[in-house]
């Protein structure tokens, strides 16, 4: 059983992406960051939507439950994509947020240690995928189409205990409530 007094150890957070598959946590590079406005237009079940013009482009994680994207029927088949919006959130570099004074060294070594932060999730280096330390923040959670996210590379995917804190922290921010991360489940 994890020990919930601290994060899960660096190597717990990550494993080899499964390309095929969206999951939740799934980090994506060059996503393209939209919100609404007057630029572009998509229909999204029937509703004609607008974009402003492209924000940023980024890495992103995803945070729809891996549940709520697939269509099965009965039997278990995949019927496919089984709606057509995804919440991502940007994962920035933590270098970049010390930079901008968004955090201290002094924080930032906390979050290193514990993450204990209410409004994003730390994620450690992952030298095998030239991915850098980064927070992955939940405050700016953004709804974008699947057609934006497929042209976007996914790099990157959360292991078991990556997920389990992942919901842990989801828990915490979007609920106020703290739930072991050894009693959730990883899918």
């Amino acid at each position: 059983m994890p020990d919930e007094s601290s994060r899960p150890t660096d190597p717990e957070y990550y494993v080899e992406p499964d390309v095929q598959d969206r999951l939740l946590g799934d980090i994506f590079r060059d996503v393209t960051f939209d919100f609404p406005g007057q630029h572009g237009h998509e229909e999204v079940y029937g509703d004609p939507r607008r974009f402003l013009a492209r924000l940023m482009r980024a890495e992103a994680m995803l945070l729809n439950p891996t549940c709520s994207m697939y269509n099965h029927n009965a039997a278990g088949d995949d019927l496919g994509v089984a709606h057509p919006l995804r919440t991502i959130i940007p994962v920035v570099p933590l270098k970049t947020l010390i930079e901008v004074q968004v955090y201290t060294a002094g924080q930032a070594d906390a979050i290193r240690a514990s993450d204990e932060n209410l409004v994003a999730m730390y994620l450690p280096a992952w030298t095998a995928k030239d991915f850098r330390e980064s927070m992955a923040l939940f405050y700016m959670s953004v709804t974008i189409s699947e057609a934006i996210l497929a042209q976007s590379v996914k790099t990157i995917q959360l292991g078991d205990e990556g997920r389990r804190q992942l919901k842990q922290k989801l828990g915490k921010f979007y609920a106020g409530v703290k739930v072991a991360r050894g009693k959730l489940n990883a899918d």
